[in-house]
C-alpha cells in the first residue's frame, strides 16, 4: 500500500530501484489511480530483496495474509488491465461515422481505423486489406475513440 495520494512517487522510486511497478489509472486527462492507495510490483530480478520496499518513499506497507504477502496472479492482473482499459471505451452514443479509432482487442489490435457505421453494442469500421478499404464488424468495447 502506499501513502495517501503517494500512488505515484511510490511509483517513480520503486521503478528506479528496479522493480516491475503497475499502477491502474483511470479518468482520461487527469487520470487518478484506480484502486487509491495500491499498486502491484513484483522484483524486476530473480533475488531482489523487498526489504527495501518498506522503507521506499511513498510506500506505507506491503500487503500481507498473517504473515503471508499478498500475491497477485497473471490472470488478476490481466482482468485489470481489461478493467482499466475499458474506462477509455466507447459506447454507440459516443462515436458516429467517419471518427477515428483504435482498436484495442482481436487480430487487428493495435490499428487505427474510420469508423462506417455503429450499432448498438457493434461498430462497423473500414481496414485497409490487400489495398482497398474492407468493412470489418468489432464489438463496440474493442475500440477506443481517438478523434
Amino acid at each position: 500500500m502506499t501513502r495517501p495520494r503517494q500512488e505515484r512517487t511510490a511509483k517513480e522510486h520503486l521503478t528506479t530501484q528496479g522493480f516491475e511497478v503497475y499502477l491502474p489509472m483511470a479518468g482520461g486527462d487527469d487520470p487518478v489511480a484506480l484502486f487509491p492507495r495500491y499498486l502491484f510490483l513484483r522484483p524486476g530480478y530473480p533475488d531482489q530483496s523487498l526489504e527495501t520496499v518498506r522503507s521506499t518513499r511513498g510506500v506505507s506497507h506491503l500487503v500481507k495474509f498473517s504473515d503471508q504477502l499478498a500475491v497477485a496472479s497473471g490472470q488478476l492482473i490481466e482482468s485489470v488491465r481489461w478493467l482499466e482499459a475499458s474506462f477509455d471505451r466507447v459506447s454507440a452514443d459516443q462515436i458516429s461515422a467517419h471518427d477515428r479509432v483504435e482498436i484495442l482487442e482481436g487480430p487487428f489490435a493495435g490499428y487505427d481505423a474510420e469508423v462506417a457505421g455503429t450499432g448498438t453494442d457493434r461498430v462497423i469500421v473500414l481496414m485497409r486489406v490487400l489495398g482497398s478499404e474492407k468493412p470489418v464488424q468489432l464489438p463496440m468495447a474493442s475500440v477506443r475513440k481517438i478523434s
